[in-house]
């Protein structure tokens, strides 16, 4: 049985998210994280998972902005999507900032499964539809990599992770 590119899509943004397949999942990532792990910074000019899931989460909401046909927020540069590392303390601020997360991408999964096959054929900006959500959900997938390296590197990553 073959799958129509919507069910593509949603295979992959699930593989990213939800299950574990090839790779860990921002589920899994995230999993335990505190705010003072979250918060903390390699050396150099390296983000901290908290900057990380801003990012994502800045592109994710205009994604579904995008989707919704609602007004795009703007940033002056990618690099503002980041924003601040984070404050070790401020446990209640990170569980916000991961909850954002986890709405944002139930609520775009939503609508994408909404979609026809027809739908991801229409123009946005230079390209379509289809083209930009299906390297946008690489996107994330990107940033997961590195939210487990920063684990790696801080000691918080489980030496066993697959059940």
């Amino acid at each position: 049985m073959s799958l129509s590119r919507i069910q593509t899509l949603l295979l992959q943004l699930d593989a990213i998210w939800y299950q574990d397949e090839w790779f860990t999942t921002v589920t899994r990532a995230l999993d335990g994280v505190t705010a003072k792990e979250a918060a903390w910074k390699p050396s150099g000019e390296l983000n901290s998972i908290w900057q990380l899931v801003n990012h994502m989460n800045f592109y994710n909401e205009q994604i579904l902005q995008r989707l919704t046909n609602q007004p795009q927020h703007e940033a002056s540069n990618n690099t503002s999507t980041f924003g601040s590392p984070g404050e070790t303390d401020n446990e209640t601020g990170w569980q916000e900032v991961k909850e954002r997360a986890f709405t944002v991408i139930a609520e775009i999964r939503k609508v994408i499964a909404s979609l026809t096959d027809e739908d991801l054929d229409t123009q946005v900006n230079e390209t379509t539809l289809g083209h930009t959500l299906s390297t946008w959900v690489m996107h994330d997938g990107f940033h997961t990599g590195q939210i487990v390296l920063i684990r790696k590197l801080q000691g918080s990553w489980p030496a066993t992770i697959w059940p």
